[in-house]
Protein backbone atom coordinates (compact mmCIF):
# COMPACT_ATOMS: atom_id res chain seq x y z
CA UNK A 1 0.00 0.00 0.00
CA UNK A 2 1.51 3.64 -0.82
CA UNK A 3 0.05 6.37 1.77
CA UNK A 4 0.31 9.93 0.43
CA UNK A 5 0.57 13.44 2.90
CA UNK A 6 1.05 16.86 2.23
CA UNK A 7 0.44 19.90 4.08
CA UNK A 8 -0.92 21.36 1.03
CA UNK A 9 -2.84 18.83 -1.12
CA UNK A 10 -6.45 18.43 -0.75
CA UNK A 11 -7.69 14.42 -0.55
CA UNK A 12 -10.79 14.25 -2.04
CA UNK A 13 -13.12 11.19 -1.67
CA UNK A 14 -15.94 9.60 -2.71
CA UNK A 15 -18.97 9.44 0.41
CA UNK A 16 -21.22 6.79 0.68
CA UNK A 17 -23.73 5.97 2.80
CA UNK A 18 -22.42 4.18 5.68
CA UNK A 19 -25.56 1.27 5.68
CA UNK A 20 -24.63 0.94 2.38
CA UNK A 21 -20.95 -1.26 3.04
CA UNK A 22 -21.79 -3.12 -0.30
CA UNK A 23 -21.50 -0.51 -2.22
CA UNK A 24 -18.82 1.39 -1.04
CA UNK A 25 -16.81 -2.02 -1.89
CA UNK A 26 -18.29 -1.83 -5.78
CA UNK A 27 -17.33 1.96 -6.11
CA UNK A 28 -13.27 1.13 -4.58
CA UNK A 29 -12.96 -1.67 -6.91
CA UNK A 30 -14.48 0.51 -9.81
CA UNK A 31 -12.06 3.39 -9.01
CA UNK A 32 -9.23 1.23 -8.58
CA UNK A 33 -9.80 0.00 -12.12
CA UNK A 34 -8.97 3.73 -13.01
CA UNK A 35 -5.76 3.63 -14.97
CA UNK A 36 -3.27 6.23 -14.42
CA UNK A 37 -3.62 7.30 -18.09
CA UNK A 38 -7.15 7.70 -17.41
CA UNK A 39 -6.89 9.52 -14.42
CA UNK A 40 -4.28 12.26 -16.07
CA UNK A 41 -6.37 12.43 -19.13
CA UNK A 42 -9.56 13.50 -16.66
CA UNK A 43 -7.27 15.87 -14.66
CA UNK A 44 -6.09 17.32 -17.82
CA UNK A 45 -9.66 17.96 -18.81
CA UNK A 46 -10.66 19.58 -15.97
CA UNK A 47 -7.85 20.80 -13.51
CA UNK A 48 -5.62 22.98 -15.19
CA UNK A 49 -4.24 25.42 -12.16
CA UNK A 50 -0.59 25.91 -12.92
CA UNK A 51 -1.25 25.94 -16.94
CA UNK A 52 0.72 28.70 -19.19
CA UNK A 53 -1.43 30.60 -21.72
CA UNK A 54 0.51 30.72 -25.36
CA UNK A 55 3.61 29.06 -26.18
CA UNK A 56 5.79 31.83 -26.84
CA UNK A 57 8.09 33.82 -25.28
CA UNK A 58 10.49 37.09 -25.90
CA UNK A 59 14.39 36.65 -24.90
CA UNK A 60 16.65 39.83 -24.72
CA UNK A 61 19.39 40.59 -27.04
CA UNK A 62 21.70 39.76 -23.94
CA UNK A 63 19.83 36.37 -23.36
CA UNK A 64 20.24 35.37 -27.25
CA UNK A 65 23.99 36.60 -26.96
CA UNK A 66 24.40 34.35 -23.83
CA UNK A 67 22.59 31.38 -25.56
CA UNK A 68 24.68 31.36 -28.31
CA UNK A 69 27.77 30.90 -26.47
CA UNK A 70 26.17 27.69 -24.65
CA UNK A 71 24.71 26.05 -27.54
CA UNK A 72 24.76 22.63 -25.46
CA UNK A 73 24.32 22.42 -21.76
CA UNK A 74 25.47 19.41 -19.75
CA UNK A 75 22.35 18.06 -17.61
CA UNK A 76 22.40 15.89 -14.42
CA UNK A 77 20.42 13.00 -14.60
CA UNK A 78 19.66 10.93 -11.91
CA UNK A 79 19.43 7.27 -14.09
CA UNK A 80 17.05 5.78 -11.64
CA UNK A 81 14.14 8.09 -10.59
CA UNK A 82 11.23 7.16 -13.14
CA UNK A 83 8.75 8.23 -13.66
CA UNK A 84 10.79 11.58 -12.89
CA UNK A 85 13.52 11.12 -14.69
CA UNK A 86 15.88 8.06 -15.93
CA UNK A 87 17.69 6.27 -18.34
CA UNK A 88 15.61 3.72 -20.76
CA UNK A 89 16.37 0.16 -21.47
CA UNK A 90 18.30 1.87 -24.71
CA UNK A 91 20.41 4.08 -22.29
CA UNK A 92 17.83 7.50 -23.32
CA UNK A 93 16.79 9.96 -21.04
CA UNK A 94 13.43 9.54 -20.15
CA UNK A 95 10.65 10.26 -17.99
CA UNK A 96 8.53 13.44 -17.01
CA UNK A 97 11.64 15.82 -17.41
CA UNK A 98 13.18 14.69 -20.18
CA UNK A 99 9.47 15.98 -21.71
CA UNK A 100 10.03 19.12 -20.57
CA UNK A 101 13.62 19.52 -21.52
CA UNK A 102 13.45 18.22 -25.12
CA UNK A 103 10.87 21.55 -25.59
CA UNK A 104 12.91 23.71 -23.88
CA UNK A 105 15.51 22.81 -25.75
CA UNK A 106 13.78 23.12 -29.19
CA UNK A 107 12.87 26.62 -28.08
CA UNK A 108 16.00 28.09 -27.45
CA UNK A 109 17.43 26.43 -30.05
CA UNK A 110 20.30 24.82 -27.94
CA UNK A 111 21.65 21.25 -26.86
CA UNK A 112 21.34 19.57 -24.03
CA UNK A 113 23.11 16.83 -23.10
CA UNK A 114 22.47 14.42 -20.42
CA UNK A 115 25.68 12.81 -18.34
CA UNK A 116 24.65 9.55 -18.50
CA UNK A 117 25.31 6.88 -15.87
CA UNK A 118 24.75 8.99 -12.42
CA UNK A 119 23.65 8.31 -9.38
CA UNK A 120 21.76 11.41 -7.20
CA UNK A 121 24.93 12.04 -5.08
CA UNK A 122 27.07 12.03 -8.23
CA UNK A 123 24.77 14.35 -9.87
CA UNK A 124 25.07 16.72 -6.76
CA UNK A 125 28.84 16.44 -6.45
CA UNK A 126 29.65 17.10 -10.15
CA UNK A 127 27.12 20.26 -9.65
CA UNK A 128 28.63 21.46 -6.86
CA UNK A 129 32.19 20.86 -9.01
CA UNK A 130 30.37 22.98 -11.96
CA UNK A 131 30.79 19.93 -14.24
CA UNK A 132 27.34 19.59 -14.62
CA UNK A 133 25.19 23.10 -16.03
CA UNK A 134 21.52 21.74 -15.40
CA UNK A 135 19.64 19.80 -13.06
CA UNK A 136 16.85 18.92 -14.54
CA UNK A 137 14.43 17.90 -11.63
CA UNK A 138 15.48 19.05 -7.82
CA UNK A 139 13.93 20.54 -5.19
CA UNK A 140 15.60 23.60 -3.38
CA UNK A 141 17.51 23.11 0.04
CA UNK A 142 19.47 25.85 1.80
CA UNK A 143 22.68 23.92 1.07
CA UNK A 144 21.69 23.08 -2.52
CA UNK A 145 20.89 26.57 -2.95
CA UNK A 146 24.90 27.41 -2.29
CA UNK A 147 25.94 26.26 -5.61
CA UNK A 148 22.43 26.03 -7.56
CA UNK A 149 19.99 28.72 -8.53
CA UNK A 150 16.41 27.51 -8.86
CA UNK A 151 13.42 27.96 -11.89
CA UNK A 152 9.98 28.35 -10.72
CA UNK A 153 8.13 24.92 -10.03
CA UNK A 154 7.27 22.91 -13.10
CA UNK A 155 5.52 20.16 -11.85
CA UNK A 156 4.32 19.28 -7.71
CA UNK A 157 3.72 16.16 -6.80
CA UNK A 158 2.82 14.62 -3.22
CA UNK A 159 5.13 12.78 -1.08
CA UNK A 160 4.29 8.95 -0.23
CA UNK A 161 5.39 6.63 1.79
CA UNK A 162 4.99 2.83 0.87
CA UNK A 163 4.12 0.93 3.79
CA UNK A 164 3.59 -2.84 4.82
CA UNK A 165 0.14 -4.53 3.45
CA UNK A 166 -2.54 -4.15 6.51
CA UNK A 167 -0.34 -1.24 8.71
CA UNK A 168 -3.35 1.27 8.01
CA UNK A 169 -2.82 4.91 6.43
CA UNK A 170 -0.09 7.21 7.15
CA UNK A 171 -1.27 10.89 7.04
CA UNK A 172 1.34 12.90 7.97
CA UNK A 173 5.36 12.30 9.42
CA UNK A 174 4.55 12.80 12.93
CA UNK A 175 2.58 8.93 12.84
CA UNK A 176 6.32 7.52 11.59
CA UNK A 177 8.33 9.31 14.75
CA UNK A 178 9.96 6.36 16.33
CA UNK A 179 9.32 3.97 12.93
CA UNK A 180 12.20 2.56 10.87
CA UNK A 181 11.68 4.30 7.60
CA UNK A 182 13.75 4.17 5.04
CA UNK A 183 14.84 7.00 2.30
CA UNK A 184 17.09 7.15 -0.87
CA UNK A 185 20.54 8.78 0.11
CA UNK A 186 21.23 12.52 -0.87
CA UNK A 187 17.23 12.34 -1.50
CA UNK A 188 15.82 15.71 -0.05
CA UNK A 189 13.39 13.16 1.82
CA UNK A 190 16.49 12.15 3.75
CA UNK A 191 16.75 15.58 5.15
CA UNK A 192 13.06 15.47 5.99
CA UNK A 193 13.43 12.42 7.94
CA UNK A 194 16.57 13.22 9.75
Amino acid sequence: PVSMFSQKPQQLRMGIRQDWPELQRILQKGLNAVTPGEMAEIKGRYIALERQVGDSFTLTESEKDWLSKHKTMRLGVDKAWAPFEFLDENGRFAGVSSDYFRIISQKLDVKMVPEKGLGWAEVLEQSKAENLDVIPAITPTEERGEYLLFSKPYLKVPRMVYIAQGEGYVQNLAELAGQKVAVVQGYVTQEEFA
